[in-house]
C-alpha cells in the first residue's frame, strides 16, 4: 500500500478527520483506526484521534454501533453513516481509488469490538470455524497462521480455554462434550462458531 504523508502544520487536523474515512472500509474500534492510519498514511502516533472521531460522530460522519458501551469502555466500534459513506465516495473518486465499505447486517456489533479488543481473541476467532476442534487443535492453527506476531503464536493452553469460555458465555462460539469410547478416554470438548460467531469472521473478512 503507497504510504502518503498528511501531516501539515495548517490542515492537520482536517487531513487527520480525511484519514478516518479513507482508512475505514469496515466497522473499527479506535485502535484498529489508529493503527490503519500509522501504516497507510507513515504517522508515527495521530493526535488526538479519539477526540476528532468524537468531533465526526457529532457532525454526523460516523456513528456508535455499540450504543450501550461507556466513552470510556474499550471495545465501541464506529461505522459511516450516509454522511460518511458518501464523504468517503468523493474522496476515493478524487484520489482515483475504488470506493470499498463493508457494513453487513446481523452482526452483534458488542461482540464485535469485544473481540477486536486484544489480538489473541481475534486470532482465536479467525482460527474458529464451522467445524468443531478441539483445544490442541485450535492451538495448531494459531501456531501455523500467526507464527511470530506479538503474543498470538505464544497463546498457552490457558489462555485459550479462558478465552473460549468467554466466547461460549457471549454466544460466538459452540462446545459440544464429546465421550470417546472406544478408547475410554475421559470426556473432551470441540468447539465452533456459532452463527453470532460466523457472522462476525465474516464481516472481519469483508
Amino acid at each position: 500500500m503507497e504510504k502518503r504523508n498528511i501531516r501539515h502544520p495548517k490542515t492537520y487536523e482536517s487531513r487527520l478527520k480525511q484519514a478516518v474515512i479513507v482508512v475505514l472500509d469496515r466497522p473499527a474500534v479506535v485502535s484498529e483506526i489508529i493503527g490503519k492510519i500509522t501504516e497507510t498514511f507513515h504517522l508515527s502516533k495521530p493526535q488526538k484521534i479519539t477526540s476528532h472521531i468524537h468531533d465526526m460522530e457529532k457532525s454526523g460522519i460516523l456513528r456508535v454501533l455499540t450504543p450501550k458501551l461507556k466513552k470510556t469502555q474499550q471495545g465501541k466500534v464506529y461505522g459511516l453513516t450516509a454522511k460518511g459513506v458518501r464523504y468517503k465516495k468523493q474522496l476515493a473518486k478524487k484520489a482515483g481509488k475504488k470506493f470499498s465499505y463493508n457494513e453487513l447486517s446481523g452482526v452483534n456489533w458488542h461482540n464485535y469490538g469485544w473481540c477486536l479488543i486484544g489480538r489473541q481473541k481475534k486470532a482465536v476467532l479467525l482460527a474458529l470455524d464451522r467445524k468443531p476442534l478441539r483445544q490442541v487443535e485450535i492451538l495448531r492453527k494459531l501456531r501455523e497462521n500467526y507464527t511470530n506476531r506479538n503474543k498470538v503464536a505464544g497463546i498457552t493452553r490457558q489462555n485459550l480455554n479462558d478465552i473460549l469460555k468467554l466466547m461460549e458465555e457471549k454466544g460466538i462460539a459452540v462446545a459440544a462434550e464429546i465421550q470417546d469410547n472406544k478408547k475410554k478416554k475421559k470426556a473432551f470438548k470441540k468447539y465452533r462458531l456459532s452463527g453470532k460467531g460466523l457472522k462476525i469472521k465474516e464481516q472481519l473478512r469483508t
